[in-house]
């Protein structure tokens, strides 16, 4: 995996994964590199990681790859907001959440539990604060449904 800025015709140091199964590797609003691996964990190459642009490793964020978006916090921090569906050690009070981590330390803060019939999708377009999560149940009930609850088919600001 290599980085490379075309304005400034610059390439960075690769970085090797000795063959370990990735998902993806991504810039952060900052220049950090979030490296998401296949496997959870608290070990190195387990979750998703925090690199900087010359590939040396800054922290764990998160115990497991997930749905999310990166952005900037309203106090001009840069944050990754996800869901911790898969996270086999998810922060109290908050299974199936959509959680806001602080990339600078890792902190993680729950801003919504949710069922465990809904699946999500997040986006963080403008790099002001504000993310987007699309909730859905894979059912497509409506409401009035038995099965219905709270956010089903909703797009949270």
């Amino acid at each position: 995996m290599v980085i490379y800025q075309i304005s400034t015709n610059t390439k960075f140091r690769a970085y090797d994964t000795d063959g370990l199964p990735f998902n993806s590797m991504r810039l952060t609003p900052l220049n950090g590199v979030i490296m998401s691996w296949l496997t959870s964990g608290t070990a190195r190459s387990t979750g998703e990681e925090l690199l900087d642009l010359n590939m040396n490793f800054l922290r764990q964020v998160t115990h497991s790859d997930g749905h999310n978006a990166v952005t900037i916090d309203t106090n001009g921090d840069e944050v990754m907001v996800w869901t911790n569906t898969n996270d086999p050690l998810p922060i109290p009070n908050c299974n199936n959440g959509i959680v806001k981590v602080h990339l600078a330390d890792g902190v993680q803060t729950c801003l919504l539990q949710l069922g465990w019939n809904l699946a999500v999708h997040i986006s963080a377009p403008d790099g002001n604060g504000t993310v987007f999560v699309d909730i859905e149940n894979a059912n497509n009930i409506e409401p009035g449904d038995a099965r219905w609850v709270d956010y089903t088919t909703r797009l949270c600001r």
